[in-house]
């Protein structure tokens, strides 16, 4: 199997900043030290349609977790426009028409195309894991990635700033 990201475990996210589906600019490093991240990079709508439904069905749930989806995709921003508009999705859909981004993230192929795939990080932006996307892998339910965040949560209780999380003192 080809080495497919670009980004080892425990090492810091690039830096980006793209236009989401309105024209907004949004920066990764907005995030920082305030949620998770799940960085979902896809190419066509069409394949990722049912996914990406399915993490919009567990949005809220994230939320309650501190976790922030965007979904990169370098393709089909009219079409990408339409399906959000039509779905309601809650999440932010960017745009990296350039492949800039995505070139950070994720290596090609012998044959020059990206492996796709989903990034989780920490709340300092270093990642904590990586699924690549068929045919090299399966990308995580909403179930899953939640059980990879909480695991985060577990391993730093001072990151979740709950005290709830943090062994009480004994009398």
């Amino acid at each position: 199997m080809p080495k497919i990201s670009r980004i080892k475990k425990g090492q810091l996210i690039p830096y980006f900043s793209l236009v989401n589906h309105e024209g907004k600019t949004i920066i990764s490093d907005n995030y920082r030290q305030i949620k998770y991240l799940v960085i979902l990079f896809f190419e066509n709508l069409d394949i990722n349609k049912e996914y990406l439904l399915n993490l919009d069905r567990s949005y809220a749930e994230f939320q309650k977790n501190d976790i922030e989806v965007l979904a990169v995709t370098s393709n089909g921003a009219e079409t990408v426009k339409e399906f959000i508009k039509n779905k309601g999705l809650k999440f932010e859909i960017l745009f990296d028409r350039d492949e800039e981004v995505i070139n950070k993230f994720i290596n090609k192929t012998p044959d020059g195309k990206h492996i796709y795939g989903l990034f989780i990080t920490d709340q300092f932006n270093s990642l904590f894991n990586f699924f690549p996307s068929a045919p090299y892998g399966n990308l995580p339910e909403p179930e899953e990635i939640l059980k990879e965040v909480n695991f985060m949560q577990i391993q730093c209780p001072e990151c979740s700033g709950d005290d709830a999380a943090w062994p009480q003192e004994q009398e």
